[in-house]
């Protein structure tokens, strides 16, 4: 079994949200490591959260990326959906998108 002696039953996976928000966070370099863990013993939680207007990804209580579900209001946009992501941050907190 490829060196694994118990196999993982359908609870202890993880669900689409963590692993999204888990795959989230190493694609912005937030995926920990032996530099972080040495900085605190406890490092910051990563949560997602939905409101009507957007998706929102956080790791302690900065926003990784937003995922926006509707148009700004007066943004002239000719079809009433969003669908975008913004905010989009860089390890170091730039906004890029």
């Amino acid at each position: 079994m490829h060196g694994r002696s118990e196999i993982q039953s359908y609870k202890d996976r993880p669900t689409r949200r963590s692993f999204l928000a888990r795959t989230l966070a190493l694609a912005a370099g937030l995926g920990g490591g032996a530099s972080r863990a040495a900085e605190s013993s406890k490092p910051p939680e990563m949560t997602v959260s939905k409101t009507p207007d957007k998706v929102s990804v956080r790791y302690g209580a900065r926003e990784l990326c937003g995922y926006q579900l509707t148009q700004p209001f007066g943004s002239g946009i000719s079809v009433a959906s969003a669908c975008y992501f913004h905010p989009l941050t860089t390890p170091g907190g730039i906004v890029v998108t």
